[in-house]
């Protein structure tokens, strides 16, 4: 089943409506308890749909327990699953088997760890209990382009031999299966009458080339003349989304918000929650990535999205007068075409690498086509997806990797259908901080930091010890991550010292001046840090 529709109409809702009707459907027909395994490219969105999914069952008053909901990723905390007290709480060896398993009833987890499974040996056990699920692939525009053949026929796979339904949704639809292959949720008079002609909350323009110092000057006087405005700008790099962030964070500091993966978990929580919670009262300023541009549930006056694949800035569009707050095209978009000082487009360094994989070089010359137009509106992008995702063919790259699958050459397979390459070494840094919790208490990470040492240090002497040792372990693993960022040496070369020595990669800045709060780790600073 595919559910295309418009960013911002509901999908989370409908869509796990529909699963939960086909659930128990089946319970019905086929006397078998299905599985629902909801999967979403980033950790930022989960956490969005995790609450809107916990206040579903709060509404219908369930329990939410271990064996009924189970949100799975790096940072996701195995050990707390419900409010109840300890008496009724799961036993931390259960919880920790409930997530290793996958035995929950609805799990919420990452494309990664979805769609990665088949490719590793130490996933066994969660592969076998995908068997009898119902898959949702929600904002499934997010896989790479190269991938859609490989999903097409891994899908299918576990449709015909593990008894799995499957649910595809996005507002931009890629080319994963050919008309038959699917059905779709809404019948096509309805999704073109009624979901996209109707809906006309935005326009987009294209501002042509500038380059970052240019168009940090086009921003200045834009936010003088718009004062009243919030503006929303996604970067294509961290990089130039820092230097925005430094130029005008002194003119615009209580309104400035800055968002990038530079900035620790439990941070980039609260200036979303902060965005969500004044947006309608008070003006704000979120310079960004792409991490904002899919599923995060805020709305804007104004977005200036750097040139990206198309599917990219359709989904930031969704970040802009989405609930027709502005009335009929009050949400604007502006497209720039960023330009590194030698005349490079600051796509190439993020959208235009391994392209027989990503499909960037096609994506980005079909995108340019869209876009020479002065004037879009979002009535218009329901037959430009559909020529636009018509010219990305990739056949050689499924070829190659089913080449590996056949030969039973699963390293090189496994490598190929990574969802995120890993490019360069990554470093994950420990940030020494000091913030304030949500009660007004002070949370110092290096308390954190300190347990964890001391866990992870202490000597094992039995069997039990070793359980104990790894349940607690599980347990500090969200905590920790709260404050971790992924660096990798060659965008901070030059910039941060790393000690190489350091086999677990996980490093401690002992200097705080490396962090700054508002604006995350200074890796774009000129002075170097050291860490330790």
């Amino acid at each position: 089943m595919q559910v295309v529709a418009p960013t911002g109409i509901g999908k989370t809702m409908t869509i796990f409506n529909a699963a939960v009707k086909l659930k128990n459907r089946l319970l019905r027909e086929k006397n078998i308890n299905y599985r629902i395994i909801y999967s979403l490219p980033f950790i930022s969105i989960i956490d969005q749909t995790s609450v809107v999914l916990k206040d579903i069952f709060k509404n219908n008053n369930i329990a939410i327990s271990g064996d009924l909901f189970l949100e799975y990723h790096h940072l996701s905390d195995t050990t707390k699953r419900d409010n109840r007290d300890e008496e009724t709480n799961y036993r931390i060896e259960e919880n920790v088997m409930l997530n290793d398993f996958w035995e929950s009833e609805i799990i919420l987890t990452t494309f990664v760890s979805f769609l990665e499974v088949f490719a590793s040996g130490g996933d066994l056990l969660k592969l076998s209990n995908i068997a009898n699920s119902i898959i949702i692939l929600d904002e499934v525009q997010s896989i790479d382009a190269g991938l859609y053949k490989y999903i097409n026929w891994f899908l299918k796979m576990l449709s015909k031999y593990y008894n799995c339904y499957i649910i595809l949704t996005t507002a931009t639809m890629p080319k994963i299966y050919q008309e038959g292959e699917y059905k779709n949720l809404y019948n096509e008079k309805d999704l073109e009458n009624k979901l996209y002609l109707n809906s006309n909350r935005y326009s987009i323009k294209n501002l042509g080339d500038k380059t970052i110092e240019d168009f940090i000057c086009y921003l200045r006087n834009y936010l003088k003349e718009n004062k009243e405005e919030s503006i929303l700008v996604v970067s294509n790099t961290k990089k130039m989304a820092y230097q925005i962030s430094k130029e005008l964070q002194n003119e615009y500091e209580n309104e400035l918000i800055h968002l990038t993966t530079a900035t620790i978990p439990i941070l980039r929580k609260k200036f979303i929650k902060s965005i969500n919670e004044t947006q309608n009262n008070k003006r704000k300023i979120i310079i960004s990535t792409q991490l904002i541009e899919a599923g995060v549930d805020i709305s804007v006056n104004t977005i200036f999205k750097f040139l990206s694949p198309y599917e990219s800035i359709i989904q930031a569009a969704g970040r802009t007068n989405r609930n027709y707050e502005l009335d009929e095209l009050g949400g604007k978009i502006f497209v720039v075409n960023i330009l590194y000082k030698n005349e490079i487009p600051s796509y190439k360094a993020v959208y235009v690498r391994d392209t027989k994989k990503t499909g960037g070089e096609m994506k980005m010359n079909a995108t340019k086509e869209i876009f020479d137009k002065e004037k879009i509106n979002e009535s218009d992008l329901l037959p430009i997806s559909k020529l636009y995702f018509d010219k990305l063919l990739l056949n050689n790259y499924w070829i190659e990797i089913k080449k590996d699958l056949i030969s039973e050459n699963y390293r090189d397979f496994g490598n190929k259908i990574k969802i995120i390459s890993d490019e360069f070494d990554k470093y994950s840094v420990f940030i020494d901080i000091e913030i304030d919790s949500n009660d007004g208490e002070k949370i110092k990470s290096i308390d954190t930091y300190n347990k964890y040492l001391n866990i992870k240090n202490r000597e094992i002497y039995s069997k039990d010890d070793l359980y104990k040792k790894r349940n607690e372990l599980k347990q500090i693993q969200s905590e920790f991550s709260q404050f971790c960022i992924n660096i990798s040496e060659y965008e901070t070369k030059n910039i941060i010292e790393i000690d190489k020595t350091n086999e677990n990669k996980i490093i401690q800045i002992l200097n705080k001046d490396s962090y700054d709060y508002k604006l995350g780790l200074k890796i774009y600073d000129d002075k170097q840090h050291m860490i330790f």
